[in-house]
């Protein structure tokens, strides 16, 4: 089969190498435009883009996709399908069936459930025990085609959003074989989302990740897992921010919200309901820690988060 690819950062990248390893030729690759980094404002590549040209494959990299020049391009191409992981650009309706079998995107959620660009995070902050990826045919809609292949994974009190990515990506990457593989032999089902049941994933509002130390030891515990992957939860000390990037429940209860103790070794804070253990935190200014080194090297033990 010809395959299109659209894509723009490392998850997307990895999926793009696992796809270029089958017996079905990558004719062309779309990523968003190069950007401007850092203080030096140099122009940096996206992961795709810097994949896709190490592998040698046909790369475009367009600001916008709703454009006469760009879709008469498209369809030189003759392509079958084209697979989209984390693209970030609207597809318009008048390119959608221009390849032969459509556009199929990963989305990392059981779709209908957590339409959106934050599935992962919404789905850890809501203390869902299961999500998954779904491979689906994109329509008008967001994230409201019908699914082709779908598949469950377990999100457990261990997980954050790092691990749940890493897994997730893994399992996308075999399910846009098999899929694939499925459209080649015509075995194409595809099922139609249930409008009915699905909720919505936006991505994190600034502030969103503010921690509120009266929320409960649940919330609090599920926002800290979610915002793992960035932008990480964070409260205030001494009128400077401290980020939270792991923590765990503790059995113990009754320190106020945010106060913050060490007891036997372990750090402890206060919620609305029970206490949390700090695992690793991150002052302003410098690098994650563990939490016991950050608590040692405050030399007091009138420690409060606001």
């Amino acid at each position: 089969m010809r395959i299109g690819f659209a894509g723009t950062p490392e998850i997307a990248g990895r999926v793009l190498v696992a796809l270029n390893g089958l017996n079905h030729e990558i004719v062309l690759v779309i990523t968003k435009p190069d950007s401007v980094q850092g203080r030096g404002k140099k122009q940096s590549q996206s992961a795709v883009s810097e994949i896709a040209s190490n592998l040698g494959l046909k790369l475009i990299k367009p600001a916008t996709l709703i454009d006469a020049d760009l879709k008469r391009f498209i369809q030189t191409m003759n392509l079958d399908l084209i697979v989209v992981v984390a693209y970030g650009n609207l597809i318009p309706k008048d390119l959608l069936d221009v390849p032969k079998y459509g556009w199929f995107n990963l989305h990392y959620s059981l779709l209908p459930k957590y339409r959106g660009a934050a599935p992962i995070q919404r789905a850890i902050m809501a203390d869902e025990s299961e999500t998954g990826v779904t491979f689906f045919k994109l329509d008008e809609g967001m994230d409201s085609g019908p699914i082709l292949n779908q598949q469950r994974c377990a999100i457990t009190q261990q997980d954050d959003a790092i691990s749940v990515f890493e897994e997730l990506t893994q399992m996308g990457i075999e399910i846009i074989k098999e899929s694939i593989q499925e459209i080649t032999e015509g075995k194409i089902n595809l099922v139609e989302q249930d409008a009915k049941v699905s909720n919505l994933a936006p991505k994190l509002k600034p502030g969103e990740e503010m921690i509120n130390w009266n929320d409960s030891q649940t919330e609090i515990f599920n926002l800290i897992r979610a915002c793992s992957a960035g932008p990480i939860a964070y409260t205030h000390f001494l009128e400077s921010r401290v980020k939270i990037g792991r923590a765990s429940k503790s059995d113990t209860y009754g320190l106020e919200p945010g106060r913050v103790v060490k007891t036997n070794g372990v750090i402890r804070v206060g919620t609305g309901t029970g206490d949390l253990n700090l695992l690793l935190v991150q002052p302003a200014g410098r690098k994650l820690m563990s939490a016991t080194d950050w608590y040692n090297g405050l030399h007091t033990d009138k420690v409060r988060f606001e």
